[in-house]
């Protein structure tokens, strides 16, 4: 699960002489880039690569990388979060402006600004956010290594923006643009799982996330998911995970 550990709202002026120098650090950072444009040089076997980012763009640079930013003189803004985490993207990943890395970077924004909430929910949304940021690069990179269709990506991508509400192969069809039997009969052919499972699957992970980090009751929690009541939320967790969620929520792997 990923943990926040710190966190800089940045800022620089035009023409403002940035230092190239190289370092690594034993965290995860993912900078959420608000203003200006510039690139990430990365020192990867003997060599500098550079990866260009402009305004909109979300950088994840994982733990151990040497690395350092150069603004190009430009006038920039940026929000810099490091946490930790389990997992290997494997390098350097700069994704374009998208709209859930804009939500995201909202509510981080939102939960991290001094305000009356207690620190214990800040920390609660903060790693949920977290999540949903760092699930987004893993599943670019698994869409990466397995040249997954358009058509795949396009539907991963429209489920995950629901954040475990109900979402039924009749939605996906509709949002795809054809019926919920061809988006069924496709998404199976592509990636040899059910889109059902895959739509299950996914609702319980988004589930499983918010009973460790967030301090709702479960009916609360299943008013947000969209189910008709508690029990019919237990019963779905129950029979996708094989775990009540009470004792989901009860063995949490960290503390908030």
């Amino acid at each position: 699960m990923e943990q926040y550990l710190f966190h800089q709202f940045r800022s620089i002026p035009e023409n403002y002489e940035t230092s190239r120098l190289f370092h690594a650090h034993e965290f995860w950072q993912v900078d959420f880039i608000y203003e200006g444009a510039g690139c990430l040089l990365v020192s990867e076997k003997n060599e500098i690569v550079r990866y260009d980012f402009q305004s909109g763009s979300t950088v994840i640079i994982p733990p151990g990388l040497e690395h350092c930013f150069d603004y190009c003189n430009k006038s920039s803004a940026w929000l810099s979060v490091k946490f930790s985490a389990s997992g290997n993207i494997g390098g350097v990943m700069i994704l374009p402006a998208e709209k859930m890395l804009e939500y995201t970077a909202a509510i981080l924004a939102e939960a991290l600004s001094p305000h009356t909430m207690s620190r214990s929910a800040s920390l609660s949304i903060v790693n949920a956010a977290l999540s949903v940021a760092f699930n987004r690069f893993m599943l670019e990179l698994k869409e990466q290594k397995s040249h997954t269709s358009e058509f795949v990506r396009k539907v991963k991508e429209f489920v995950y923006s629901q954040q475990g509400r109900d979402v039924r192969v009749s939605d996906v069809g509709d949002f795809m643009q054809c019926t919920g039997k061809h988006a069924a009969l496709r998404f199976h052919s592509e990636t040899g799982t059910s889109l059902k499972k895959f739509l299950d699957e996914t609702r319980a992970d988004f589930a499983a996330r918010l009973l460790l980090t967030s301090s709702k009751s479960l009916n609360a929690l299943a008013r947000q998911l969209e189910f008709r009541d508690v029990y019919a939320f237990s019963r779905f967790f129950k029979r996708v995970t094989g775990k009540t969620l009470s004792e989901y929520r009860n063995h949490k792997p960290y503390s908030c």
